[in-house]
């Protein structure tokens, strides 16, 4: 209590002239007076209103469930370097905190749940994780083939925890993913909606929907390991130090 904030206050209220629309003239010139947005903008308006500020180089911080990363622009922006998404500092400030609900049939655990889905979007800041641990071989699981798609010899991997340490190939993984995604240890090859063409360059595509056993995928990422070393014995390890010791 007390103390003056080193941000100005404005005390006067100016009510808007039109409805207050997020895709409207008045909004963004709005917008365009401040040096970053923070808002969570209606599903239906979500999509232009974040290719407005795109466009406009507009620094936005926007909360919105983990599969807006699928639309086409969103995973484009992000493979580029563009968009980041921040599902780290979301969780680690509401799954601490008691939820409860007094309306509906939500108890605690399946708020958490929810809190989990949404993340926020921003242009401005890259948000660094760290690497998985991964504890599956390829080995373990009968991992099944991926069709339709423009790479050979790609596994459908449902899970993040089934990710394999010891497979040098490309897999179609969770959108879950995305969500903390270590750039050190994967290459991102694409998805449905956008391709690696070469280093730091990707194209936007449109690719139906991949196929694994018989039935459709309708977001995957491809991704492959980085950090695993081949020796002779045609053992692959994610340890290099250990490998060189």
């Amino acid at each position: 209590g007390g103390g003056e904030s080193k941000y100005p206050i404005k005390e006067e209220l100016k009510l808007l002239d039109g409805d207050g629309d997020f895709l409207s003239k008045e909004v963004f010139d709005l917008i365009k007076e401040h040096d970053y947005v923070v808002t969570n903008p209606p599903f239906s308006k979500t999509l232009r209103f974040y290719n407005r500020m795109m466009k406009e180089n507009v620094k936005f911080l926007i909360l919105e469930g983990n599969m807006f990363i699928t639309a086409k622009d969103v995973i484009y922006d992000w493979a580029i370097g563009k968009t980041f998404i921040d599902s780290k500092n979301l969780n680690e400030k509401f799954n601490r905190q008691k939820i409860t609900f007094t309306m509906g049939n939500l108890n605690e655990q399946n708020a958490s749940k929810m809190i989990q889905s949404v993340v926020w979007f921003n242009n401005f800041r890259e948000i660094d994780y760290p690497s998985i641990k991964l504890t599956k071989s390829i080995k373990e699981i009968e991992y099944q083939k991926v069709e339709n798609i423009w790479l050979d010899d790609v596994i459908r991997v449902k899970r993040v925890k089934d990710i394999p340490y010891d497979y040098d190939g490309v897999m179609s993984v969770s959108c879950d993913l995305l969500n903390y995604f270590p750039k050190n240890q994967f290459e991102f090859l694409g998805s449905q909606k956008c391709m690696k063409v070469s280093d730091n360059c990707y194209k936007k595509i449109s690719i139906r929907k991949f196929i694994c056993d018989g039935k459709y995928i309708f977001f995957s990422p491809l991704v492959r390991l980085k950090n695993y070393v081949r020796e002779n014995t045609n053992e692959i390890s994610l340890d290099k130090e250990k490998q060189e010791e």
